[in-house]
């Protein structure tokens, strides 16, 4: 039996399944449906404790009032933190008083926000959006290929924009994990990726697209 390459280094072999979305960004039972690529043992030890991480902070956000987010907490989230002091310890570390603004401008006031170490959050994001490319590929993105990551408000235009101009993926749980994305041509790796969280986190991501980054960001 000839195994399928590691969709993420693309060196080992892929003796395990991932799943794509993570499976902590689901209460149980479960979807049945879940996404699964090709993934070698050293990957999967390497992503667990930025997607740990990950969790942790997402569900600090808006996204943890969610109905689905309240149930994590309850199953999963609370337990693991009383297991892992370090993680918990990180996220407690990340807690500031920031000044929020809304997008037109108009101050909102003081609150206290999170914020984590970004490079972890878009180690993260960079793998799902590998997945997901294999997923309605059946490709594995070029170790060479650069992946930009953008964070943007939920209620941007430019989401909308995006959103008008690309394709649903051919799966998605809705207000839960939903993403969208536009391949330049199937000769090149050239796509943008738009992905939301429980509808609260929206993060794009550019594959060899740099070109349309500041207008994204505009």
């Amino acid at each position: 039996m000839v195994l399928m390459k590691c969709v993420y280094c693309g060196i080992n072999d892929g003796i395990t399944k991932d799943h794509i979305p993570p499976r902590s960004l689901f209460s149980k039972p479960k979807p049945n449906n879940l996404i699964t690529v090709p993934c070698c043992n050293d990957c999967n030890k390497r992503f667990k404790k930025d997607e740990d991480l990950f969790m942790g902070w997402v569900l600090f956000s808006e996204a943890g009032t969610k109905k689905e987010g309240k149930k994590i907490w309850e199953q999963k989230l609370n337990r693991t933190f009383e297991k892992d002091y370090g993680l918990k310890k990180q996220i407690a570390k990340s807690f500031k008083i920031a000044e929020i603004f809304s997008p037109s401008g108009l101050y909102l006031g003081r609150r206290l926000i999170s914020q984590i170490d970004p490079i972890r959050i878009e180690n993260v994001i960079r793998k799902i959006v590998r997945g997901l490319f294999w997923f309605e590929y059946e490709e594995k993105i070029s170790l060479k290929s650069k992946i930009e990551i953008i964070g943007i408000p939920k209620n941007s235009n430019n989401i909308d924009t995006l959103i008008r101009n690309s394709i649903c993926g051919s799966r998605f749980w809705e207000k839960i994990f939903e993403y969208r994305y536009l391949r330049k041509s199937k000769d090149t790796f050239e796509s943008i990726w738009i992905m939301s969280f429980y509808r609260e986190l929206y993060y794009i991501a550019l594959i060899d697209m740099s070109d349309v980054l500041n207008n994204i960001t505009k």
